[in-house]
């Protein structure tokens, strides 16, 4: 038997890729403004006391025995170090002989740039002092990130088979080729 060479039709599966759409959830962000309310920048300059001594001229009836009376002074001076005017006060807590005192003090508009001493007088002799600085706030614009959600298309690789109608060469006995052309 002789073998002859033939061409052969015969199907095949072939496997491929191919980028496929889906849709899909992104997270972005966006920057949103809003308002906070600070308060106005300042810096102390001096927080001070002086002791007094006066006589009291208004007891005894005026009598040629005078009481003397000791009392302080205590201040604070601020300065007002923001870009914008605002009120500013002052309490004062304040320890003498005769007891602890506080007080604050009035309301005053400071300009930028501007200073003001708070000074207040108490009775007795000085033992110690703090303060407590006080002021108006401002209104200023802030950001921040909020996140947002959007849906876009985004692509993936997808294995898909397709069924293929291919030719091969392949060796037969000659009487196979003349039967099957006879029946």
């Amino acid at each position: 038997m002789v073998p002859v060479k033939v061409q052969e039709n015969y199907w095949s599966i072939e496997m491929y890729t191919e980028k496929e759409p889906y849709a899909s959830t992104e997270t972005y962000y966006v920057k949103e403004p809003y308002n906070v309310y600070v308060p106005l920048n300042y810096v102390v300059l001096y927080h001070r006391y002086y002791d007094l001594i006066h006589r009291d001229f208004y007891t005894r009836d005026n009598f040629p025995n005078y009481y003397w009376i000791s009392a302080c002074d205590v201040s604070v001076k601020v300065k007002n170090t923001d870009d914008v005017g605002g009120n500013f006060w002052v309490t004062l807590y304040v320890a003498t002989s005769t007891g602890i005192y506080e007080y604050t003090t009035d309301s005053v508009f400071l300009k930028s740039g501007e200073s003001h001493e708070f000074i207040r007088t108490f009775q007795g002799e000085y033992n110690s002092s703090s303060y407590d600085v006080q002021r108006a706030k401002k209104e200023i614009i802030e950001y921040r990130d909020v996140p947002k959600e959007r849906t876009v298309t985004e692509y993936r690789e997808v294995i898909k088979e397709i069924t293929v109608l291919k030719t091969r060469t392949v060796q037969r006995p000659i009487y196979k080729i003349m039967y099957s052309y006879s029946c």
